[in-house]
């Protein structure tokens, strides 16, 4: 047994070991090993009627007036008594990371996933501020949103760099709340059943703004110079309005279905959405029709925009083939192709993790579906690059932009 402490040193991740005899070892803080008698031919299942929930095996520390009974939970449930389960195409951070915080203990002492998730979404709030805020600045400018497409990109950076900004305050606010420095009940529940619908809605809503920017590029390639910009301005408006309330009415079940749950042999209060067989299968469906539509609708209109361009150069210049106009024209409309492709690069592996995965199979192993929750977040930060720096004109007002600030620093510097 005087050696049973060198795999508890060398396995950082080991938290407990036994031997074939009588003895069960847990490995400490300190990566010590403390073993005790252990009885393996004891079978402690629980006689009577249990509580656990959801095919959870229970078992209790004697056969006659036990004193502790527990329940061991199914893959895809956890909780005390196994009620609360990891199924569902959209897991929030509450199920992703509900047993990665340690109650009682401050931030530098939680484990690795915490200090991890800080650190992505601190420097993802970082790039957004920087990055978003370019983008508003650059679409300030009335000129660029007299049109739908730059309406459509104003809005979007807007969306984006509140989505992140929210993202932020749901990881503290559920950290705090976890490690008990925020106890009032009210902000709690307040944050439990806002903030995922808020994130939820947000990202939708900018999916299907991107998708109308596809929209209206098909438009101004078909309509050339008939196109009516005052005409796509107005009706730019409307679309958004009707995104925004459409979306907020067809997540409104989240916020609905989410609550508190104080669980006593946990000691702790639970987020949870709590669905219905039903109502899972309808959030799927409704979590893959606001992925897929827009996405489809990014990608054939640009496929629409290149094959029409190219078709219309070639009845004009007869002395190249359609195939050399096709390439040309992906040469020159890149930056029409590049948002549909990168954004769908993005938010694929969410997709894959939710429905390949099934479900996380243990609460306390969250790393696939933390990257997979983290990355769905990546494309609010790239709006920059995804649809100001491909397209000539959005980059010349950017470049104008940037030099007029510049010059501004530079007065201000001189005049200080």
């Amino acid at each position: 047994m005087k050696y049973y402490h060198i795999p508890c040193r060398e396995r950082s991740e080991l938290s407990c070991l036994y031997d074939n005899e009588e003895f069960m070892c847990l490995c400490n803080e300190d990566r010590y090993a403390n073993c005790f008698h252990f009885n393996f031919e004891k079978k402690s299942n629980c006689t009577e009627r249990t509580e656990c929930e959801n095919g959870g095996q229970c078992v209790q520390d004697l056969s006659i007036c036990p004193s502790t009974t527990m329940c061991i939970c199914a893959e895809c449930y956890y909780g005390g008594k196994c009620q609360f389960t990891t199924k569902g195409f959209s897991l929030s951070l509450d199920v992703i990371l509900a047993y990665q915080v340690r109650p009682h203990i401050d931030i530098s002492r939680q484990r690795a996933a915490i200090k991890v998730s800080i650190a992505i979404s601190s420097l993802m709030l970082f790039i957004d501020l920087i990055c978003n805020t370019l983008s508003i600045m650059t679409f300030w400018s009335k000129k660029l949103r007299a049109v739908g497409c730059g309406l459509y990109i104003f809005v979007l950076s807007i969306l984006s760099l509140v989505s992140v900004i929210i993202l932020n305050l749901k990881l503290w606010g559920f950290i705090l709340s976890q490690i008990l420095l925020i106890t009032n009940r009210t902000i709690v529940w307040i944050h439990c059943i806002s903030m995922e619908f808020l994130l939820q809605s947000l990202l939708a809503i900018r999916d299907w703004l991107t998708a109308c920017v596809a929209i209206e590029r098909v438009f101004v390639v078909i309509k050339g110079v008939n196109f009516n910009k005052k005409k796509s301005q107005q009706t730019a408006q409307c679309i958004i309005i009707t995104i925004v309330i459409l979306t907020i009415i067809s997540l409104m079940y989240d916020p609905i279905h989410r609550k508190l749950i104080d669980d006593r042999e946990e000691h702790r209060t639970w987020c949870i959405v709590q669905y219905s067989s039903l109502m899972r299968t309808f959030d799927s469906v409704l979590q893959m029709f606001h992925f897929i539509i827009p996405f489809s609708i990014n990608l054939i209109s640009a496929m629409t925009i290149i094959v029409n361009v190219a078709r219309t150069h070639s009845n004009a210049h007869k002395q190249q083939t359609y195939t050399q106009h096709l390439k040309e024209q992906l040469h020159h409309q890149k930056h029409l192709i590049i948002s549909p492709i990168i954004n769908i690069i993005l938010s694929m592996p969410r997709l894959i993790i939710s429905f390949l995965s099934g479900c996380m199979k243990s609460n306390r192993d969250p790393w696939l579906f933390l990257f997979g929750y983290f990355i769905s977040f990546v494309p609010p930060l790239l709006t920059l690059f995804v649809f100001i720096l491909p397209s000539e004109t959005y980059k010349k007002k950017f470049d104008t932009m940037i030099k007029q600030k510049k010059d501004a620093i530079r007065r201000c510097w001189h005049l200080s």
